[in-house]
């Protein structure tokens, strides 16, 4: 989809948006009552790195929303989806999974707003990768064995765990019990460093992490190999609390669809956003079904 389709798409949605809600009955957390908006980012790094580096995109929301916008970093993807069930955030960045968990949790309390469009793809959507040290002998997933260490990023990480698990489970490796050793690393840096140092033979993880590990130098791509790459996944939404009010979801809508150059959010540069729809992520909850005895 083109830039231009994109922003014609989105000032549609804002049209039925605005159209639509305003004849609904007021509801909790009008924007007259809330004195700043609460967003969650899942740890991919250190908390201060994720917060600076959403602070131009943090700018531009007070700008455009007329309040304060606090952001904070979870400890896991765990205590995202804990926040938003317990009405401790508003707003968060969420991976497939952990909307489609965090859905569930808050019983649909929840709804996927907008998804970013990378700069470097030109797309929502985004690959997982399975990764092996060059010095392991591994070059394809079906490789590893009982003799070897693996990390994940998190349990609720849809790149960092679950769909390279599904690629094990549809080679008839159980991600529990055929490994050497598992270990969830945290974030998805914290996951590649460890293949980068030689704790552990191989990783679960996605293209973007690995491009922005290896453009900064957290690994060396000498160490690295990419021996399995997804079909596309849907993109990360941006999700929003429902019993949000109208008015904020639509200031929310129109900056991120208005965001100038120079803007950067903390998943990094994205060429603008398109509307994210719940019905795309059926296929991560397709894939869990699937995982239901491996994900216990």
């Amino acid at each position: 989809m083109t830039r231009l389709l994109r922003k014609l798409v989105m000032l549609s949605v804002l049209g039925v948006f605005a159209v639509g809600l305003m004849s609904l009955m007021p509801v909790p957390s009008s924007a007259a009552e809330m004195k700043e908006l609460r967003i969650g980012l899942l740890p991919n790094e250190a908390p201060d790195v994720e917060i600076k580096k959403h602070a131009t995109m943090t700018q531009h929301l007070e700008k455009i929303l007329g309040m304060k916008v606090k952001v904070q970093v979870g400890i896991d993807y765990t205590a995202i989806i804990e926040a938003l069930r317990n009405k401790h955030i508003d707003v968060a960045y969420l991976g497939p999974f952990s909307y489609v968990l965090a859905d569930i949790a808050t019983e649909g309390n929840i709804e996927p707003l907008v998804v970013g469009v990378r700069k470097k793809s030109g797309k929502s959507a985004y690959n997982s990768v399975i990764v092996a040290r060059t010095d392991s002998g591994i070059n394809d997933p079906k490789e590893f064995g009982k003799k070897h260490t693996i990390s994940f990023s998190d349990p609720a990480s849809t790149s960092g765990f679950l769909v390279p698990s599904y690629r094990f489970a549809q080679l008839g490796i159980d991600p529990q019990k055929d490994f050497k050793q598992v270990i969830f690393a945290g974030g998805h840096a914290a996951s590649l460093m460890a293949v980068n140092t030689g704790k552990v033979d191989g990783a679960g993880t996605n293209l973007p992490s690995l491009q922005k590990a290896i453009a900064k130098g957290v690994v060396d791509k000498k160490n690295i190999k990419i021996v399995w790459t997804s079909p596309d996944i849907p993109g990360s939404p941006l999700t929003v609390r429902k019993d949000i009010s109208w008015e904020i979801k639509y200031k929310l809508l129109k900056a991120f669809m208005g965001i100038p150059e120079g803007v950067d959010s903390y998943e990094g540069k994205m060429t603008g956003y398109e509307p994210a729809w719940d019905s795309a992520y059926d296929i991560i909850r397709d894939i869990k079904k699937k995982m239901a005895d491996k994900l216990k």
